[in-house]
C-alpha cells in the first residue's frame, strides 16, 4: 500500500509569507526530504499556491503543477480534504507539517506498512477546524500513534508533559486542562480601567483570549498544531461553534439578536471579538445616528460609559431611553445588537464575569438591608503573673465581621434573567463603590460574594420576575 497523508487548511494566519512544508524519506525515516509550499497573492515560480477563497483548492492546484508531473505523486480533493499519495515504494512522511498556518488540521498519516521503524498516526477525534473554543468546556482530541510508546507535548514552549497511550495504543488529550491554566493567569481580574477621552471607545482586552501552540514530538515525529480559546465556558443546551476568522458580539443570543441592559451613569461595555484589525461602523437604527471605531484582532470591550457624565459614547453616537436597536458592521458581517437604556438611578451597582465571555453589569432597587455579622476569635490566656498585675484573665485573638447586603432586582426581562443567573453563578463579582456620574478609577470596585437567592415571582412564564439576592464581603478588624 502507497504512504498518504490527508490534510484540511482552514486558515493562514498571520506569518508572512505563509507556508506549508511536509517531509518524507524511507522506511527507516533516512535521508529525508522536504518540499515547501508558499502562499502568494501572485504566483511567480514554483512551489507558490496563490491565496484563494478554497485553499485546500489552491495548494491542490500548485502540487498538480510541482508535484504531479514527475509521476512520484498522486493528489487528490474531496469537499474536506487533500490526499497527497507517493506512488514510490519503500516512501514514508514523517508525521511532522511544518507550518506558519493558524490552524491546519492533519486528518491522516498513513506510511503504508505498520510496524518495523515506521510510524503511523490516525485521529480517532478531532476538534472543529478554525474553531474558537470555550476554555472551560472539555476539547478532547484522540489518536493513535503506531510505533511510539510515549511523546513529549510542549504548549506554548511554556509547559511540558509527557503523553502515554492507554492500553490500546490510544492517545487521549484534554485541552482544557492547559487551557483554563493558560487563560486565567490573572484569576478572572479586570485589568482595564478605560479613560475615554485620552484613549477612546474600544479597548483590546488580552487576557479574554488565548492562542495556544502544541508542538508534539519523539524520535523520527514532530507535529504541531494551534488552537484558539476564548475565557469562556457553555451548557449543551446552547452550544454555538465560534470560527476564529469570524467577528461576534460575545454576549448571549436572544432570536436573531444579542440584546443588553446599559445603566445611565455607571460603567459599562460589551464585549467583542474581532476576526481582524478593522474599522466598525456601529448604527444606531433607532436615532439614525452613527458611528465609526476602531477594532483591534481578538477580544476588545466597547465602552459605552466610564462611570463620568462626560465622555459616553452618546457623545458620538445619541441614544435614546428605552431600547436602541444598533448594528455592529464587521466588513460584510452585521451583528444586532438591542441596547435598552435605563435612566440614572443611584442604586447598588455591580459587573461579573460572564460565562460567555468578559464582564456584565447588573443594578439592584435603592433599599437595602445591611446586617452586620461578627464572629468570635479563639480565647488567649494572659494571667502569668498573678492576681495582683493581672487585669484580665482572657483576651480574644480577634474578631471577624461580615457585612450581608440583601436586595431585590429590578424587574428583568427574559434576557436580563440570563444575565442575573451569570451574576449567582460568576467566579468574580465586584460591587461599585464610586459616586454616581463618577468617573471610575481601579479603586472604584470591591470584591463581593453572592451567597444566595431566591426568587420572588414563581410563574416561570411571567414575562418579567424579580429576584431577592443576599451580597456579602469581610472586613479587616484588629487582632492580636
Amino acid at each position: 500500500m502507497e504512504a498518504f497523508f490527508k490534510l484540511r487548511i482552514t486558515n493562514l494566519g498571520e506569518s508572512t509569507p505563509p507556508y506549508f512544508e511536509f517531509t518524507y524519506g524511507d522506511r527507516a525515516f533516512a535521508n529525508p526530504t522536504s518540499i515547501r509550499f508558499e502562499f502568494v497573492e501572485n504566483r511567480t515560480g514554483a512551489f507558490q499556491a496563490v491565496i484563494g477563497p478554497n485553499l485546500n483548492q489552491a495548494l491542490k492546484d500548485a502540487m498538480d503543477l510541482d508535484l504531479a508531473p514527475s509521476g512520484e505523486w498522486q493528489i487528490d480533493i474531496d469537499p474536506y480534504y487533500i490526499t497527497v499519495t507517493s506512488l514510490v515504494e519503500n516512501r514514508a512522511f514523517y508525521p511532522s507539517f511544518r507550518t506558519s498556518f493558524g490552524l491546519v488540521y492533519t486528518g491522516e498519516v498513513n506510511n503504508g506498512a505498520s510496524g518495523g521503524d515506521g510510524s503511523e498516526i490516525e485521529f480517532i477525534q478531532t476538534l472543529p477546524g478554525n474553531a474558537l473554543l470555550n476554555a472551560f468546556n472539555d476539547n478532547v482530541i484522540r489518536f493513535r500513534a503506531n510505533g511510539i510508546d510515549k511523546m513529549t507535548l510542549d504548549a506554548n514552549e511554556d509547559l511540558e508533559i509527557k503523553l502515554y497511550p492507554d492500553p490500546t495504543g490510544e492517545y487521549y488529550l484534554n485541552l482544557k486542562d492547559f487551557a483554563t491554566v493558560m487563560i486565567n493567569q490573572n484569576k478572572f481580574a479586570d485589568e482595564i480601567v478605560p479613560d475615554i477621552e485620552a484613549s477612546g471607545y474600544v479597548y483590546e482586552d488580552p487576557t479574554l483570549f488565548l492562542k495556544l501552540d502544541l508542538d508534539f514530538s519523539a524520535i523520527n515525529f514532530n507535529s504541531a498544531a494551534t488552537y484558539y480559546f476564548l475565557k469562556s465556558v457553555s451548557q449543551i443546551a446552547n452550544y454555538f461553534e465560534k470560527q476564529v476568522n469570524e467577528s461576534y458580539i460575545l454576549l448571549p443570543k436572544h432570536g436573531l439578536s444579542h440584546k443588553v441592559t446599559y445603566y445611565e451613569g455607571y460603567p459599562f461595555d460589551v464585549p467583542v471579538f474581532s476576526n481582524a484589525i478593522q474599522d466598525v461602523l456601529i448604527k444606531n437604527k433607532t436615532t439614525g445616528h452613527d458611528v465609526q471605531l476602531s477594532f483591534q484582532q481578538n477580544t476588545n470591550r466597547l465602552f459605552f460609559s466610564q462611570g463620568s457624565e462626560n465622555f459616553t459614547i452618546e457623545d458620538v453616537m445619541p441614544l435614546q431611553t428605552g431600547m436602541n436597536r444598533l448594528e455592529l458592521s464587521f466588513g460584510n458581517k452585521k451583528i444586532d445588537l438591542i441596547l435598552n437604556k435605563k435612566e440614572s438611578v443611584c442604586a447598588p451597582y455591580f459587573k461579573f464575569y460572564r460565562n460567555s465571555g468578559g464582564w456584565g453589569y447588573i443594578r439592584f432597587l435603592p433599599e437595602v438591608a445591611i446586617t452586620d455579622k461578627t464572629k468570635d476569635g479563639k480565647d488567649v490566656r494572659v494571667d502569668f503573673n498573678g492576681i495582683q498585675n493581672t487585669l484580665t484573665r482572657i483576651l480574644n485573638e480577634g474578631k471577624e465581621t461580615t457585612v450581608e447586603l440583601e436586595m431585590y432586582t429590578e424587574l428583568l426581562e427574559p434576557w436580563e434573567m440570563e444575565n442575573f443567573k451569570d451574576f449567582q453563578k460568576s467566579p468574580r463579582v465586584e460591587m461599585y463603590v464610586s459616586d454616581l456620574f463618577q468617573k471610575q478609577t481601579s479603586k472604584s470596585w470591591i470584591g463581593v460574594q453572592v451567597k444566595s437567592s431566591s426568587l420572588e415571582t414563581t410563574k416561570r412564564k411571567t414575562q418579567k420576575n424579580r429576584e431577592r439576592v443576599k451580597i456579602e464581603f469581610t472586613e479587616y478588624n484588629l487582632h492580636l
